[in-house]
C-alpha cells in the first residue's frame, strides 16, 4: 500500500528492494518472507484481489475507456505547446494524480505522448507546406544545395561579428537576403510560441544534407519556420548594434566635452532599401 500511494501504481514484489520489505517487516513484527514466496504470490490470484482492496482503501481507481479518450485529447493538447516528450509525459501524470487514478504503464503514456505528439507536428508541416507556392518551394530546395564555400541553408544561421562599418554592411545584406526568402511564407502566428521556437531550435541543428532526407512537408515546414525565426532575430541583433553605435558615441562625447565633431552619416543604400522592409515585416 504504501509503494502505491508513493509511486501510484503496483509493482510485482519481487522487484521491490530487500531493505524496504525488511523495513516494513520489522516496523511490522513480520517474519521477512523469502524470495520464492514472493515470486509465487506475484502469480498468484490473491494479488488481484488485495489489489483491487487496496485500491478501493486509497482512493484510487483505474482508466476506463473513457479516461484513455480523454488521456488521448489531453496529450494532444499538450503537445500543441510542447516538443520534448517527457513534458507531455509528466503533464500526463499530474492530471492523471490530480484525478485519483493508477498511473499506467510508463510505455504506455512514451507510446500515446510520441504519437500525439507526432499528429500534431504533422498537422503543422501540412498546414505550412499547403500555404506554399511552387515558386516558394523551389527557392527553398535550392536554398540546400551550396553555392560556392557553403548552402543558402548554412548561411542563414549566420550571426553578428564584431560591429565595425564593413560587417554592419555586409549584415545589412544578410537582412536583405533573408527579407527576400521570407516573400511568400505564411504568417504562422497561430502556431504556439514554445512550439516555434523548439521546431526553430530543430531546424537550427540540422544541416543541408539532414534537411534533404528529411520528408518534403516537414523539410519546407522547418525551414519556414526558421527563416522567419532568423529574420526576426537578425533585426533584433542588427537594433541592438545600432544602439550600442549611438550609446558608444554619447560615451565619447561625454568624455570629451570640450571638442566638437560634426558627424555626417550617409546611410548606405542597402540601409534605406532595409529599414522600410523591416517596418513593413514587423507590423
Amino acid at each position: 500500500m504504501m509503494l502505491l500511494k508513493r509511486l501510484g501504481y503496483f509493482v510485482p514484489l519481487t522487484t521491490v528492494s530487500p531493505d524496504i520489505i525488511r523495513h516494513i517487516c520489522d516496523r511490522s513484527d513480520l517474519r521477512m518472507p523469502p524470495r520464492r514466496a514472493l515470486s509465487q504470490y506475484d502469480q498468484s490470484g490473491s494479488k488481484t484481489i488485495h489489489q483491487r482492496r487496496i485500491r478501493d482503501y486509497v482512493g484510487l481507481r483505474l482508466m476506463t475507456s473513457v479516461d484513455e479518450r480523454w488521456l488521448e485529447r489531453l496529450a494532444e493538447q499538450t503537445a500543441q505547446t510542447k516538443q520534448e516528450l517527457p513534458d507531455i509525459i509528466n503533464v500526463m501524470i499530474e492530471e492523471l494524480v490530480q484525478r485519483r487514478m493508477e498511473l499506467p504503464g510508463f510505455t504506455y503514456l512514451f507510446k500515446l505522448a510520441r504519437k500525439c505528439r507526432a499528429s500534431v507536428n504533422d498537422g503543422i508541416y501540412k498546414r505550412v507546406t499547403s500555404a506554399l507556392s511552387q515558386e516558394v518551394v523551389d527557392r527553398l530546395e535550392s536554398m540546400l544545395h551550396a553555392g560556392g564555400n557553403q548552402s543558402g541553408w548554412d548561411g542563414l544561421k549566420r550571426e553578428p561579428k564584431q560591429p565595425n562599418v564593413r560587417e554592419v554592411v555586409d549584415f545589412l545584406a544578410h537582412i536583405d537576403n533573408m527579407l527576400a526568402l521570407s516573400t511568400g511564407l505564411p504568417q504562422l502566428d497561430d502556431i504556439a510560441a514554445t512550439k516555434r521556437e523548439q521546431l526553430v531550435l530543430e531546424a537550427r541543428a540540422m544541416d543541408a544534407a539532414e534537411m534533404r532526407r528529411m520528408k518534403p512537408i516537414k523539410r519546407y515546414a522547418l525551414m519556414a519556420l526558421l527563416i522567419q525565426g532568423q529574420l526576426q532575430k537578425a533585426i533584433d541583433d542588427i537594433a541592438e548594434i545600432f544602439i550600442k553605435t549611438v550609446r558608444s558615441l554619447h560615451n565619447g562625447a561625454e568624455e570629451n566635452p570640450v571638442r566638437k565633431t560634426t558627424v555626417c552619416w550617409q546611410p548606405s543604400p542597402s540601409f534605406r532599401s532595409t529599414v522600410p522592409a523591416i517596418k513593413s515585416s514587423c507590423r
